[in-house]
């Protein structure tokens, strides 16, 4: 079980981490200069990358949640 939400946890940061690298990508190639229009794609970018900051950051706390288990375990068993 604990082995399993470790996992989960880690696959969470990592497509996090993916949808974050995309985000700044596609932020960096915008151009507000050359199209106003480009602000309210802007805006959804950084609501989305916040969004992505927030699962990760949930993702984290499941593996912590998932060592804190195993150490528990671990020394009940000792």
């Amino acid at each position: 079980m604990q082995l399993s939400m470790l996992g989960a946890g880690l696959s969470g940061v990592q497509t996090s981490m993916r949808n974050i690298q995309k985000i700044s990508h596609d932020v960096a190639a915008q151009s507000i200069e050359e199209k106003p229009d480009n602000l309210a794609d802007l805006s959804a970018s950084m609501v989305d990358l916040k969004t992505s900051e927030l699962h990760a950051k949930a993702s984290l706390k499941v593996i912590e949640v998932g060592s804190e288990i195993m150490k528990s375990i671990i020394d009940i068993k000792v």
